[in-house]
Protein backbone atom coordinates (compact mmCIF):
# COMPACT_ATOMS: atom_id res chain seq x y z
CA UNK A 1 0.00 0.00 0.00
CA UNK A 2 0.90 3.55 -0.75
CA UNK A 3 -1.33 5.23 1.70
CA UNK A 4 0.64 6.01 5.04
CA UNK A 5 -0.93 4.96 8.42
CA UNK A 6 -1.73 7.98 10.43
CA UNK A 7 -2.19 8.42 14.30
CA UNK A 8 -5.24 11.14 15.13
CA UNK A 9 -3.94 13.10 17.73
CA UNK A 10 -5.91 15.68 20.34
CA UNK A 11 -3.46 18.54 22.21
CA UNK A 12 -4.31 20.82 24.80
CA UNK A 13 -1.81 23.14 26.08
CA UNK A 14 -1.33 26.78 27.75
CA UNK A 15 -2.70 29.49 25.42
CA UNK A 16 0.49 31.67 26.02
CA UNK A 17 2.49 28.20 24.14
CA UNK A 18 -0.41 27.94 21.08
CA UNK A 19 1.75 30.03 18.52
CA UNK A 20 4.70 27.61 19.26
CA UNK A 21 3.16 24.59 19.15
CA UNK A 22 1.40 24.82 15.92
CA UNK A 23 4.63 26.60 14.36
CA UNK A 24 6.56 23.68 15.67
CA UNK A 25 3.99 21.47 14.49
CA UNK A 26 4.11 23.11 10.92
CA UNK A 27 7.94 22.80 11.11
CA UNK A 28 7.33 19.12 10.85
CA UNK A 29 5.59 19.56 7.34
CA UNK A 30 3.24 16.26 8.75
CA UNK A 31 0.38 17.49 10.35
CA UNK A 32 -3.50 17.79 9.18
CA UNK A 33 -5.29 20.03 11.47
CA UNK A 34 -9.12 19.21 12.08
CA UNK A 35 -11.55 21.53 13.34
CA UNK A 36 -12.23 21.33 16.68
CA UNK A 37 -15.80 21.63 17.28
CA UNK A 38 -17.37 22.40 21.10
CA UNK A 39 -19.67 24.61 22.14
CA UNK A 40 -18.30 25.13 25.48
CA UNK A 41 -14.81 26.38 23.87
CA UNK A 42 -13.91 29.77 22.00
CA UNK A 43 -12.92 29.35 18.49
CA UNK A 44 -10.07 31.50 17.01
CA UNK A 45 -11.09 34.34 14.49
CA UNK A 46 -8.50 35.13 12.66
CA UNK A 47 -9.47 36.14 9.18
CA UNK A 48 -8.42 39.78 10.12
CA UNK A 49 -5.14 38.72 10.83
CA UNK A 50 -4.72 36.06 7.66
CA UNK A 51 -5.83 39.43 5.80
CA UNK A 52 -3.81 41.81 7.10
CA UNK A 53 -0.42 39.31 6.56
CA UNK A 54 -1.74 38.95 2.78
CA UNK A 55 -1.52 42.29 2.18
CA UNK A 56 1.79 42.28 3.51
CA UNK A 57 2.65 39.68 1.54
CA UNK A 58 1.70 41.58 -1.31
CA UNK A 59 3.82 44.79 -0.07
CA UNK A 60 7.16 42.35 0.24
CA UNK A 61 6.89 40.46 -3.21
CA UNK A 62 6.39 43.80 -5.11
CA UNK A 63 8.88 45.34 -3.33
CA UNK A 64 11.48 42.24 -4.12
CA UNK A 65 10.07 42.85 -7.84
CA UNK A 66 10.25 45.77 -8.27
CA UNK A 67 14.62 45.85 -6.60
CA UNK A 68 14.90 42.74 -9.22
CA UNK A 69 14.14 44.98 -12.19
CA UNK A 70 15.41 48.72 -10.58
CA UNK A 71 18.48 47.01 -9.39
CA UNK A 72 19.20 44.51 -12.81
CA UNK A 73 20.29 41.94 -10.58
CA UNK A 74 21.93 39.32 -12.88
CA UNK A 75 20.94 35.58 -12.01
CA UNK A 76 22.56 32.22 -13.64
CA UNK A 77 20.19 30.16 -15.94
CA UNK A 78 20.02 27.95 -13.24
CA UNK A 79 19.28 30.27 -9.97
CA UNK A 80 15.99 31.53 -12.30
CA UNK A 81 15.13 28.36 -11.82
CA UNK A 82 16.23 27.41 -8.75
CA UNK A 83 14.45 29.93 -5.86
CA UNK A 84 15.05 27.62 -2.85
CA UNK A 85 17.87 28.37 -0.23
CA UNK A 86 18.62 26.95 3.11
CA UNK A 87 18.96 29.34 6.30
CA UNK A 88 20.12 28.68 9.16
CA UNK A 89 17.93 28.62 12.63
CA UNK A 90 19.89 31.23 13.65
CA UNK A 91 19.85 33.76 10.93
CA UNK A 92 16.01 32.56 10.63
CA UNK A 93 15.62 34.12 14.28
CA UNK A 94 17.27 36.75 13.57
CA UNK A 95 15.44 38.04 10.42
CA UNK A 96 12.31 37.17 11.98
CA UNK A 97 12.87 39.40 15.18
CA UNK A 98 13.64 42.65 12.66
CA UNK A 99 10.86 41.66 10.31
CA UNK A 100 8.80 44.81 11.32
CA UNK A 101 12.00 47.01 10.32
CA UNK A 102 12.68 45.07 6.78
CA UNK A 103 8.56 45.55 6.36
CA UNK A 104 8.67 49.62 6.46
CA UNK A 105 12.06 48.95 3.98
CA UNK A 106 9.47 47.71 2.03
CA UNK A 107 7.20 49.97 2.04
CA UNK A 108 9.74 52.96 1.73
CA UNK A 109 10.82 51.14 -1.44
CA UNK A 110 6.63 51.18 -3.05
CA UNK A 111 6.72 54.57 -1.99
CA UNK A 112 9.42 55.74 -4.16
CA UNK A 113 7.99 53.43 -6.63
CA UNK A 114 4.95 55.22 -6.54
CA UNK A 115 6.74 58.75 -6.75
CA UNK A 116 8.33 57.07 -10.19
CA UNK A 117 4.60 55.92 -11.65
CA UNK A 118 3.74 59.24 -11.10
CA UNK A 119 6.30 60.82 -12.96
CA UNK A 120 6.11 58.65 -16.22
CA UNK A 121 2.45 59.42 -16.15
CA UNK A 122 3.39 62.62 -16.19
CA UNK A 123 5.99 62.11 -18.94
CA UNK A 124 3.07 60.47 -21.15
CA UNK A 125 0.49 64.01 -20.50
CA UNK A 126 3.69 66.32 -21.44
CA UNK A 127 4.48 64.34 -24.74
CA UNK A 128 0.63 64.37 -25.40
CA UNK A 129 0.85 67.76 -25.33
CA UNK A 130 3.53 67.85 -27.78
CA UNK A 131 1.45 65.90 -29.94
CA UNK A 132 -0.94 68.46 -29.58
CA UNK A 133 0.84 71.26 -30.23
CA UNK A 134 2.63 69.66 -32.87
CA UNK A 135 -0.12 70.36 -35.99
CA UNK A 136 -0.09 73.82 -34.63
CA UNK A 137 3.82 74.58 -35.06
CA UNK A 138 3.45 77.49 -37.94
CA UNK A 139 0.99 79.35 -35.86
CA UNK A 140 3.09 82.64 -35.32
CA UNK A 141 0.81 83.90 -32.32
CA UNK A 142 -0.21 82.62 -29.03
CA UNK A 143 -2.97 80.15 -29.57
CA UNK A 144 -4.95 81.92 -26.63
CA UNK A 145 -5.24 85.50 -28.74
CA UNK A 146 -8.87 86.55 -28.74
CA UNK A 147 -8.93 89.78 -30.32
CA UNK A 148 -6.76 92.76 -31.42
CA UNK A 149 -8.08 96.32 -31.23
CA UNK A 150 -10.06 96.06 -33.76
CA UNK A 151 -10.42 92.48 -34.76
CA UNK A 152 -11.64 89.13 -33.40
CA UNK A 153 -9.42 85.93 -33.67
CA UNK A 154 -11.04 82.29 -34.12
CA UNK A 155 -8.10 79.81 -33.91
CA UNK A 156 -9.64 75.81 -34.24
CA UNK A 157 -9.73 72.96 -36.26
CA UNK A 158 -12.21 71.16 -38.41
CA UNK A 159 -12.63 67.12 -38.26
CA UNK A 160 -11.96 67.43 -42.54
CA UNK A 161 -9.50 68.60 -44.68
CA UNK A 162 -10.12 71.87 -46.25
CA UNK A 163 -7.81 74.15 -48.46
CA UNK A 164 -8.31 78.13 -47.46
CA UNK A 165 -10.20 78.66 -51.31
CA UNK A 166 -12.51 76.15 -49.61
CA UNK A 167 -13.51 77.61 -46.60
CA UNK A 168 -13.53 80.80 -48.11
CA UNK A 169 -16.65 79.10 -50.62
CA UNK A 170 -18.35 77.37 -47.57
CA UNK A 171 -18.35 80.75 -45.40
CA UNK A 172 -19.85 82.61 -48.37
CA UNK A 173 -22.44 79.98 -49.16
CA UNK A 174 -23.39 80.62 -45.19
CA UNK A 175 -23.53 83.99 -45.33
CA UNK A 176 -23.79 86.71 -47.74
CA UNK A 177 -22.65 89.28 -45.41
CA UNK A 178 -19.25 88.09 -44.40
CA UNK A 179 -16.77 89.54 -47.00
CA UNK A 180 -14.21 90.74 -44.75
CA UNK A 181 -13.12 87.39 -42.71
CA UNK A 182 -8.95 86.32 -43.03
CA UNK A 183 -8.44 82.68 -43.35
CA UNK A 184 -5.32 81.31 -42.58
CA UNK A 185 -4.55 77.39 -43.00
CA UNK A 186 -1.79 76.72 -40.35
CA UNK A 187 -1.90 73.01 -40.85
CA UNK A 188 -3.69 70.55 -43.11
CA UNK A 189 -4.45 66.18 -43.00
CA UNK A 190 -6.64 63.65 -44.17
CA UNK A 191 -8.83 64.44 -41.33
CA UNK A 192 -7.56 67.38 -39.58
CA UNK A 193 -7.23 71.53 -40.20
CA UNK A 194 -6.18 73.64 -38.53
CA UNK A 195 -7.14 77.24 -39.00
CA UNK A 196 -7.41 80.90 -38.48
CA UNK A 197 -10.39 83.12 -38.66
CA UNK A 198 -9.85 87.07 -38.21
CA UNK A 199 -12.64 89.59 -38.89
CA UNK A 200 -13.91 92.71 -37.89
CA UNK A 201 -15.50 92.98 -34.10
CA UNK A 202 -18.88 93.57 -35.67
CA UNK A 203 -18.66 90.09 -37.80
CA UNK A 204 -17.63 88.08 -34.80
CA UNK A 205 -20.73 86.78 -34.05
CA UNK A 206 -22.05 86.30 -37.41
CA UNK A 207 -18.64 83.97 -37.94
CA UNK A 208 -19.00 82.35 -35.13
CA UNK A 209 -22.69 81.05 -35.72
CA UNK A 210 -21.17 79.73 -39.31
CA UNK A 211 -18.14 78.62 -38.30
CA UNK A 212 -20.26 76.50 -34.81
CA UNK A 213 -21.88 74.89 -38.38
CA UNK A 214 -19.45 74.35 -40.52
CA UNK A 215 -18.21 72.10 -37.40
CA UNK A 216 -15.06 74.38 -36.39
CA UNK A 217 -13.91 73.12 -32.87
CA UNK A 218 -12.20 75.41 -30.34
CA UNK A 219 -8.96 73.32 -28.78
CA UNK A 220 -9.38 72.75 -25.31
CA UNK A 221 -5.71 73.42 -24.41
CA UNK A 222 -4.70 76.67 -25.27
CA UNK A 223 -1.31 77.77 -24.63
CA UNK A 224 -0.96 81.50 -23.60
CA UNK A 225 2.43 81.67 -26.10
CA UNK A 226 3.73 80.23 -29.28
CA UNK A 227 2.82 76.52 -29.79
CA UNK A 228 6.09 76.01 -31.15
CA UNK A 229 7.28 77.16 -27.62
CA UNK A 230 4.59 75.99 -25.54
CA UNK A 231 6.19 72.22 -27.07
CA UNK A 232 9.89 73.07 -26.00
CA UNK A 233 8.47 73.81 -22.63
CA UNK A 234 6.81 70.30 -22.09
CA UNK A 235 9.99 68.59 -23.52
CA UNK A 236 12.56 70.43 -21.71
CA UNK A 237 9.62 69.50 -18.80
CA UNK A 238 9.91 66.04 -19.63
CA UNK A 239 13.76 66.04 -19.32
CA UNK A 240 13.40 67.35 -15.98
CA UNK A 241 11.24 64.72 -14.94
CA UNK A 242 13.57 62.06 -16.25
CA UNK A 243 16.20 63.35 -14.74
CA UNK A 244 14.10 62.75 -11.16
CA UNK A 245 13.10 59.21 -12.43
CA UNK A 246 17.08 58.56 -12.26
CA UNK A 247 17.46 60.33 -8.75
CA UNK A 248 14.35 57.93 -7.40
CA UNK A 249 15.68 54.97 -9.13
CA UNK A 250 19.06 55.12 -7.50
CA UNK A 251 17.44 55.90 -4.50
CA UNK A 252 15.94 52.65 -4.87
CA UNK A 253 19.02 50.59 -5.69
CA UNK A 254 20.20 51.80 -2.43
CA UNK A 255 17.87 48.92 -1.20
CA UNK A 256 19.61 46.38 -3.06
CA UNK A 257 21.51 45.00 -0.31
CA UNK A 258 18.11 44.02 1.90
CA UNK A 259 17.11 41.95 -1.99
CA UNK A 260 17.70 38.61 -0.01
CA UNK A 261 15.80 39.81 3.19
CA UNK A 262 13.08 41.31 1.74
CA UNK A 263 12.87 37.71 -0.24
CA UNK A 264 13.07 36.03 3.18
CA UNK A 265 10.16 38.15 4.40
CA UNK A 266 7.82 37.16 2.03
CA UNK A 267 8.48 33.77 2.69
CA UNK A 268 8.02 34.18 6.33
CA UNK A 269 4.36 36.32 5.84
CA UNK A 270 3.43 32.86 3.61
CA UNK A 271 4.07 31.23 6.97
CA UNK A 272 2.57 32.86 9.33
CA UNK A 273 -0.60 33.05 6.59
CA UNK A 274 -0.51 29.06 6.75
CA UNK A 275 0.15 29.25 11.05
CA UNK A 276 -2.80 31.80 11.55
CA UNK A 277 -5.26 29.82 8.89
CA UNK A 278 -4.34 26.40 10.79
CA UNK A 279 -4.96 28.28 14.37
CA UNK A 280 -9.38 29.17 13.13
CA UNK A 281 -9.25 25.05 13.49
CA UNK A 282 -8.15 25.30 17.05
CA UNK A 283 -10.25 26.37 19.90
CA UNK A 284 -9.46 27.83 23.69
CA UNK A 285 -10.76 28.60 27.04
CA UNK A 286 -9.54 31.63 28.84
CA UNK A 287 -5.76 29.82 29.65
CA UNK A 288 -6.13 26.63 27.90
CA UNK A 289 -5.56 25.43 24.17
CA UNK A 290 -6.93 22.82 22.41
CA UNK A 291 -6.31 21.14 18.61
CA UNK A 292 -6.75 18.06 17.01
CA UNK A 293 -5.92 16.33 14.02
CA UNK A 294 -3.93 13.65 12.27
CA UNK A 295 -0.18 12.98 12.01
CA UNK A 296 1.91 9.66 9.95
CA UNK A 297 2.20 6.88 12.54
CA UNK A 298 5.68 6.37 12.38
CA UNK A 299 6.74 9.91 13.59
CA UNK A 300 3.63 10.45 15.79
CA UNK A 301 5.40 8.72 19.20
CA UNK A 302 8.77 11.56 18.07
CA UNK A 303 6.23 14.46 17.71
CA UNK A 304 4.13 13.45 21.04
CA UNK A 305 7.76 13.08 22.96
CA UNK A 306 8.77 16.40 21.60
CA UNK A 307 5.98 18.91 22.51
CA UNK A 308 5.35 17.11 25.37
CA UNK A 309 9.35 17.58 26.85
CA UNK A 310 9.42 20.98 25.19
CA UNK A 311 6.47 23.03 25.96
CA UNK A 312 3.46 22.66 28.72
CA UNK A 313 1.32 20.69 26.80
CA UNK A 314 -0.14 17.05 26.91
CA UNK A 315 -0.26 15.13 23.68
CA UNK A 316 -2.82 12.33 23.24
CA UNK A 317 -2.73 9.76 20.14
CA UNK A 318 -5.52 7.25 19.10
CA UNK A 319 -6.58 4.82 16.53
CA UNK A 320 -8.83 6.73 13.63
CA UNK A 321 -12.33 5.10 12.96
CA UNK A 322 -11.45 4.87 8.98
CA UNK A 323 -15.30 4.55 8.98
CA UNK A 324 -17.03 6.90 10.85
CA UNK A 325 -14.28 9.45 10.32
CA UNK A 326 -13.44 11.51 7.00
CA UNK A 327 -9.84 10.54 8.07
CA UNK A 328 -7.37 12.14 4.67
CA UNK A 329 -4.86 10.55 2.93
CA UNK A 330 -0.99 11.14 2.45
CA UNK A 331 0.51 8.88 -0.25
CA UNK A 332 4.03 8.04 0.00
CA UNK A 333 5.25 6.43 -3.53
CA UNK A 334 8.54 5.91 -4.85
CA UNK A 335 9.65 8.21 -7.57
CA UNK A 336 8.62 5.89 -10.24
CA UNK A 337 4.77 6.32 -9.04
CA UNK A 338 4.97 9.82 -7.14
CA UNK A 339 5.65 11.00 -10.66
CA UNK A 340 1.81 10.81 -11.90
CA UNK A 341 0.38 11.89 -8.39
CA UNK A 342 -0.56 15.47 -9.63
CA UNK A 343 -2.08 13.64 -12.48
CA UNK A 344 -4.82 11.54 -10.31
CA UNK A 345 -5.11 14.49 -8.04
CA UNK A 346 -6.47 16.30 -11.16
CA UNK A 347 -9.48 14.35 -11.28
CA UNK A 348 -9.75 12.65 -7.67
CA UNK A 349 -7.51 11.74 -5.37
CA UNK A 350 -8.29 8.50 -3.57
CA UNK A 351 -9.66 8.29 -0.31
CA UNK A 352 -8.92 6.92 3.09
CA UNK A 353 -11.06 3.57 1.86
CA UNK A 354 -9.64 3.39 -1.66
CA UNK A 355 -6.72 1.73 -3.08
CA UNK A 356 -4.28 3.92 -4.54
CA UNK A 357 -4.34 3.53 -8.19
CA UNK A 358 -0.94 5.61 -8.32
CA UNK A 359 1.62 2.61 -8.70
CA UNK A 360 -0.10 0.91 -11.35
CA UNK A 361 -1.33 3.84 -13.38
CA UNK A 362 2.33 4.74 -13.74
CA UNK A 363 3.13 2.01 -15.78
CA UNK A 364 0.65 2.23 -17.69
CA UNK A 365 1.11 6.45 -18.46
CA UNK A 366 4.68 6.07 -18.96
CA UNK A 367 4.43 3.14 -21.29
CA UNK A 368 1.65 4.79 -23.38
CA UNK A 369 3.12 8.47 -23.32
CA UNK A 370 6.30 6.70 -24.80
CA UNK A 371 4.34 4.97 -27.29
CA UNK A 372 2.46 7.86 -28.82
CA UNK A 373 5.93 9.54 -29.14
CA UNK A 374 8.11 7.09 -30.21
CA UNK A 375 11.33 8.99 -31.21
CA UNK A 376 14.15 8.37 -29.32
CA UNK A 377 15.93 11.84 -29.82
CA UNK A 378 13.35 13.52 -28.30
CA UNK A 379 13.14 11.29 -25.43
CA UNK A 380 16.68 11.42 -25.02
CA UNK A 381 16.26 15.25 -24.80
CA UNK A 382 13.57 14.83 -22.37
CA UNK A 383 16.00 12.36 -19.92
CA UNK A 384 19.18 15.02 -20.36
CA UNK A 385 16.37 17.62 -19.42
CA UNK A 386 14.84 15.60 -16.74
CA UNK A 387 18.47 14.25 -14.83
CA UNK A 388 19.81 18.09 -14.86
CA UNK A 389 16.83 19.27 -13.31
CA UNK A 390 17.28 16.95 -10.45
CA UNK A 391 20.65 17.27 -10.29
CA UNK A 392 21.31 20.99 -10.81
CA UNK A 393 18.20 22.47 -9.07
CA UNK A 394 16.44 22.29 -5.63
CA UNK A 395 13.20 20.91 -6.60
CA UNK A 396 10.88 19.51 -3.89
CA UNK A 397 7.47 18.39 -3.39
CA UNK A 398 5.39 18.87 -6.85
CA UNK A 399 8.55 20.22 -8.45
CA UNK A 400 10.62 17.27 -7.85
CA UNK A 401 7.65 14.84 -8.46
CA UNK A 402 7.05 16.41 -12.22
CA UNK A 403 11.10 16.12 -12.92
CA UNK A 404 10.69 12.64 -11.65
CA UNK A 405 7.57 12.16 -14.47
CA UNK A 406 9.53 13.95 -16.92
CA UNK A 407 12.59 11.56 -16.20
CA UNK A 408 10.53 8.41 -16.98
CA UNK A 409 8.30 9.74 -19.67
CA UNK A 410 11.61 10.31 -21.35
CA UNK A 411 12.78 6.39 -20.88
CA UNK A 412 9.98 4.97 -22.35
CA UNK A 413 10.30 7.63 -25.73
CA UNK A 414 13.92 6.60 -25.45
CA UNK A 415 12.55 2.74 -25.46
CA UNK A 416 9.91 2.78 -28.35
CA UNK A 417 12.10 5.03 -30.40
CA UNK A 418 14.19 2.60 -30.74
CA UNK A 419 11.70 -0.07 -30.93
CA UNK A 420 10.53 1.88 -33.84
CA UNK A 421 13.52 2.96 -35.10
CA UNK A 422 12.63 7.00 -34.72
CA UNK A 423 15.30 9.67 -34.18
CA UNK A 424 14.54 13.35 -34.65
CA UNK A 425 11.64 11.73 -37.36
CA UNK A 426 13.74 10.51 -40.58
CA UNK A 427 16.74 12.83 -39.69
CA UNK A 428 19.30 9.61 -39.53
CA UNK A 429 17.86 8.07 -43.19
CA UNK A 430 17.66 11.65 -44.38
CA UNK A 431 21.61 12.16 -43.65
CA UNK A 432 22.42 8.98 -45.36
CA UNK A 433 20.75 9.58 -48.56
CA UNK A 434 21.50 13.53 -49.00
CA UNK A 435 25.16 13.97 -47.71
CA UNK A 436 26.90 10.67 -47.41
CA UNK A 437 24.57 9.50 -51.11
CA UNK A 438 23.72 5.79 -49.89
CA UNK A 439 21.06 4.73 -51.67
CA UNK A 440 19.83 1.92 -49.09
CA UNK A 441 19.55 2.69 -45.40
CA UNK A 442 19.09 0.05 -43.05
CA UNK A 443 16.42 0.02 -40.67
CA UNK A 444 17.01 1.23 -37.30
CA UNK A 445 14.02 0.09 -35.80
CA UNK A 446 14.54 -3.02 -33.38
CA UNK A 447 11.11 -4.33 -33.87
CA UNK A 448 9.49 -2.60 -36.60
CA UNK A 449 9.62 0.46 -39.07
CA UNK A 450 5.54 1.72 -38.77
CA UNK A 451 5.74 3.81 -42.03
CA UNK A 452 7.14 1.02 -43.80
CA UNK A 453 5.62 -2.24 -42.21
CA UNK A 454 1.71 -0.41 -41.20
CA UNK A 455 1.74 0.61 -44.55
CA UNK A 456 2.34 -2.68 -46.65
CA UNK A 457 -0.12 -4.17 -44.69
CA UNK A 458 -2.65 -1.72 -45.06
CA UNK A 459 -2.17 -1.72 -48.68
CA UNK A 460 -2.03 -5.60 -49.32
CA UNK A 461 -5.79 -6.21 -46.96
CA UNK A 462 -6.57 -3.73 -49.54
CA UNK A 463 -5.64 -5.20 -52.18
CA UNK A 464 -7.02 -8.72 -50.93
CA UNK A 465 -10.55 -7.17 -50.37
Amino acid sequence: MAKVKLMGFELISLLSESKKIVEYLQKTGAVQFENAEDEELIKYKTVGIVSQLKKKYDATKKAYEILEEKCELKKSFIEKFNDCSEIEYSDYKLLTDKSEELFIKCVEILSVFDEIQKLKAEIISQQTLIDYYTPWAGLDIPMASKRTVTTNIFIGTFKNEYSKEELQLLIKEASETLDDVEIEIVSKEKMLTCAVFMCHRSSSEELGRVLRELGFVIPDKIAAKLPTKAAEDCRQEIEKLHKQIDELTAEIKKYGTYYSDIRFLSDYYTAQIDKYTAMENAASTEMAFYVRGYIPAAVSEEIKFEIENSYKAQMELYEPDYENEDVPVLLKNNSFAAGVEGITNMYSPPSNKDVDPNPIMSFFYYALFGLMLSDAGYGLLMVIGAIFAKKKLNFKGNMKKTADMILYCGIATVFWGAMFGGFFGDLIPTVCKTFLGMSEVPSLAIWMDPMTTVLSCFFTASFLA
